[in-house]
């Protein structure tokens, strides 16, 4: 099995792979999608590794980009704009966290829904999904809430901490 990070660069237009012990390769976006490293042609602020090893990143426009192992890029699926950091459940469905302050669940056939977390408008960046479906957000200021979004769009607080700055979120095999 191979093991990589992965690695957003807005500044840059870029993700980067690090590969464990061998070296790393960036893409840039800015470009021509899918030739020299091009992702696309904004921002791209998520990443997420699919089980197959493949890797789908998104663009602050909207485009989330599928980049296989060998460096092949295309279009995995057109959301809505203002797309934050995405994460991926066992069964394929992609979470996307929204400057609007939803999440949007875009399903393996491309269907997608909206999770209303509550958090309001440039509020949500972070995003972690676990095995079973369950989503996670985490509230860049406001109230500091991290909530829990069961399969079924049930919505429970788990954790508060007023004028937190959530910028980042895991969860791991244990959740």
């Amino acid at each position: 099995e191979q093991r990589r990070a992965i690695v957003t660069d807005i500044s840059q237009h870029s993700i980067t792979l690090l590969g464990l012990g061998n070296g790393a390769r960036s893409f840039a976006s800015g470009g021509n999608p899918g030739t020299n490293g091009a992702i696309g042609t904004g921002p791209a602020y998520g990443a997420a590794a699919l089980p197959d090893g493949d890797l789908l990143v998104a663009e602050w426009s909207g485009t989330i980009h599928r980049v296989s192992p060998t460096g092949q890029v295309s279009v995995w699926a057109e959301v809505p704009p203002h797309i934050y950091q995405i994460a991926i459940d066992a069964s394929g469905n992609v979470f996307a966290a929204t400057f609007e302050g939803d999440v949007l669940r875009v399903e393996p056939d491309g269907s997608a829904s909206v999770y209303a977390v509550g958090f309001g408008g440039g509020k949500l960046v972070a995003i972690a999904a676990t095995p079973a479906g369950d989503l996670y957000a985490a509230e860049r200021g406001g109230q500091g809430r991290i909530v829990r979004v069961r399969p079924d769009g049930s919505r429970q607080t788990i954790f508060r901490r007023d004028d937190a700055h959530y910028y980042g979120l895991t969860v791991d095999n244990a959740f």
